[in-house]
Parts: C-alpha cells; sequence; structure tokens
C-alpha cells in the first residue's frame, strides 16, 4: 500500500508553526493540527506525488527503524487517512 497527500487542487491547505503542522481538508471541512512526527510524513509525502509505501517513509523520516517504528507510523498513517489527510494509491 502506497500513501500520499491528495493531489486534487485545493484540497489541501496547510501551514507549519515550528514542529506542528495545521491541516485544513476542504473536502470534509476538517482543520487537524499535527504534532512533529505526524507533521514530518504529512510534509514527507507532499515532497513524493506518486505516494510512498511504509518503509520507504521510514527510512526518509527514521535513522534506523527500532523493531516497534513501523507499527506505530502505520498507525499514524491509518490515522491521517481517516483524518482525509492522506490517501492511498495502488501500489
Amino acid at each position: 500500500m502506497r500513501w500520499r497527500v491528495p493531489s486534487r487542487p485545493g484540497s489541501i491547505r496547510w501551514r507549519r508553526w515550528d514542529e506542528d503542522v495545521a491541516v485544513r481538508v476542504e473536502s470534509t471541512g476538517g482543520t487537524h493540527l499535527l504534532g512533529p512526527a505526524a507533521g514530518c510524513a504529512f510534509t514527507v509525502l507532499l515532497g513524493a506525488p506518486s505516494g510512498m509505501d511504509l518503509r520507504q517513509l521510514a527510512d526518509t523520516m527514521l535513522d534506523g527503524a527500532e523493531p516497534g517504528d513501523l507499527e506505530r507510523l502505520d498507525a499514524m498513517l491509518l490515522e491521517l487517512h481517516r483524518l482525509g489527510v492522506i490517501e492511498q494509491v495502488p501500489a
């Protein structure tokens, strides 16, 4: 499974404040404040329009993944997806 930020123009608006990222999802009207880890994942995915899989994202974000890191990252991606901040794309 690959993840990306929705590519429809105007669908996502965002701003960075220090280590946090505020994201507005236009389709739902929801605004979400992402902490440092989620904000990092979001900004990394912004730079990958074709998307990234879990391992690619972990390799980009983490300096050597520890045993539970992939599970935590996967759970975070699922939550960002639930909020409409990111979407799944075919592998």
